[in-house]
C-alpha cells in the first residue's frame, strides 16, 4: 500500500479501493508502475492496473508474473517433463 500512498499522496483507503476512484490518473499510473517495477523486479503491464486498479489486484498480478518468471522443472531430454505423483 505504501506505493499507492506515495503516488496518490493519501492514506485513507483500503486494498480493494480503486486507484482511479481515489484520484489516480494516467500519469500517476505510469509513476506507480515504475515504482512497482523497481521494487519487485517485475515489469507489470500498465494494462493490469486498468483491469484491476486495486492494491489487491496489483499484488495478484505481481504474484502471477513472478510465478511465470520462475524456472520450470527440467525435462528428460526429449522435451517431456518428469512426472511426479501428487
Amino acid at each position: 500500500m505504501g506505493m499507492f500512498r506515495g503516488v496518490l499522496k493519501r492514506a485513507d483507503f483500503g486494498v480493494l479501493d480503486s486507484f482511479f476512484e481515489l484520484g489516480g490518473h494516467s500519469l500517476m499510473a505510469a509513476r506507480l508502475m515504475a515504482r512497482l517495477r523497481t521494487a519487485s523486479g517485475i515489469a507489470v503491464p500498465l494494462r493490469n492496473l486498468f483491469e484491476s486498479p486495486t492494491v489487491a489486484g496489483m499484488a495478484e498480478a505481481i504474484d502471477a508474473l513472478s510465478w511465470l518468471a520462475q524456472p520450470r522443472a527440467p525435462t528428460d531430454g526429449t522435451g517431456n517433463r518428469e512426472e511426479i505423483e501428487l
